[in-house]
């Protein structure tokens, strides 16, 4: 930002995870989305991506939760059965929208941890985010926090998104997110959170664990190509 460039310190670079609030619609694709692309070197957890799966096609489970530490898999998990969702006429049919969001402010890498800039911080701006995504003429910028609350609430209604937050417990104040999400989210909404902590109620929590002996040797052979 002007900040950084005035004061000549070394602006962040973005997280791999990034994604800008542009909804794609390509040939292919039944649902616009922004999602990350999927890895090549994906690893197929089976029973991990059928439960999410389900849970994100229903109608009950509003708020669903990824959870685990940091690098065991839950944000390429989370991007490989959306993007699946986003391919599939029959189960895309379920969202008018998915919209990914990041708060990361660090990349976990082979050389170690990479720090890159955080996108999103408050609910406010995430919320400027998904309604920049739903229109992208609106004037998000002067809309005051009750205003920014109706029209997320209205878009929501309109079109049944999938709001997915990447990283959840780096956004300020991620139990008062949480909680707002849930109050102000309407039916048939769904939201996907990853987190690396199980602090916040009235969501459904998949724990996102290690890898089975096949996970591991099909990992391996990935790695050894």
């Amino acid at each position: 930002g002007e900040f950084v460039k005035r004061h000549g310190f070394a602006e962040l670079p973005a997280s791999e995870t990034s994604a800008a609030p542009v909804l794609r619609a390509e040939p292919g694709v039944t649902v616009p989305n922004n999602l990350p692309e999927r890895r090549r070197t994906h690893v197929t957890r089976t029973g991990l991506e059928a439960e999410l799966t389900r849970y994100l096609l229903d109608d009950k489970h509003r708020i669903v939760s990824l959870d685990g530490r940091g690098g065991i898999g839950k944000t390429r998990l989370a991007t490989e059965v959306c993007q699946r969702i986003a391919v599939d006429p029959s189960a895309g049919a379920r969202f008018g929208f998915m919209l990914w969001m990041s708060a990361r402010d660090v990349d976990l890498t082979a050389a170690g941890p990479k720090p890159v800039r955080q996108d999103l911080v408050t609910l406010e701006d995430a919320l400027r985010f998904i309604l920049r995504a739903y229109d992208p003429g609106a004037a998000v910028e002067k809309m005051t926090g009750q205003e920014l609350r109706a029209a997320f609430t209205d878009a929501c209604t309109a079109l049944h998104p999938l709001l997915i937050f990447d990283n959840f417990e780096t956004f300020a104040e991620p139990e008062k997110l949480h909680r707002e999400l849930d109050e102000l989210a309407p039916h048939l909404t769904k939201i996907l959170i990853t987190s690396r902590h199980r602090d916040y109620r009235g969501d459904f929590p998949i724990a996102v664990g290690g890898m089975n002996e096949a996970e591991s040797r099909e990992l391996i052979l990935h790695e050894a190509r």
